[in-house]
Parts: structure tokens; sequence; C-alpha cells
């Protein structure tokens, strides 16, 4: 994979992890453009693994609406800000699948 688009995941995973509690659309956004490179070039079970990231974020927030200390735990922020994290550079860092 070339350099800018290493460069342009882990940017996506910043993005992912700094609106993760109060931009939950631009983060899955984030995720979900990533799960796209990643299918793109073959690598399905990166793809695979940021979709998942993405339903989980989709879910955790529609369990969180009305529940602002839930919504808020730093515990449940740092979980999801961990799998994602790692789904994200684990991608950055593997070589293009050959076609």
């Amino acid at each position: 994979m070339h350099h800018h688009k290493r460069s342009a995941i882990r940017a996506l995973a910043v993005r992912a992890s700094v609106n993760f509690a109060t931009r939950p659309a631009m983060a899955h956004d984030a995720l979900t453009l990533a799960a796209r490179w990643a299918i793109q070039r073959g690598d399905l079970e990166a793809g695979a693994r940021l979709l998942a990231a993405a339903g989980s974020l989709f879910e955790y927030h529609c369990h969180a609406i009305g529940n602002a200390a839930r919504y808020h735990h730093p515990a449940k922020k740092a979980d999801f800000d961990s799998h994602i994290r790692i789904a994200l550079e684990e991608l950055a860092d593997r070589p293009p699948v050959a076609a």
C-alpha cells in the first residue's frame, strides 16, 4: 500500500476515535470508508473487521440514546477506541493482497 494511503487510513482511525462520542455519524463514515479501501485491495478480513466496528458503533449509540452517563462512559469509549484503532492500524500495516 502506498504511504499516502497508510497515512489516510491512520487519519481515519483518529477521526473515528475523536468523533466517537460527539459525532457518531462521522466516526461511522470513517470506518466504512476504511472498510471499502480494504475490500478494494482484496483484504476481506480487514474489511469485515472494520464493518463490524462500524456496526458496533451504530448499535452502541442506538442503545446510548437517553442514557447520558453510559453514553459518555470512559471505559466504554476506551474499549471502542482500542477496537477500531487496532483494526485500522492492522489494515494500514498490511501489504496489499495480490489479485
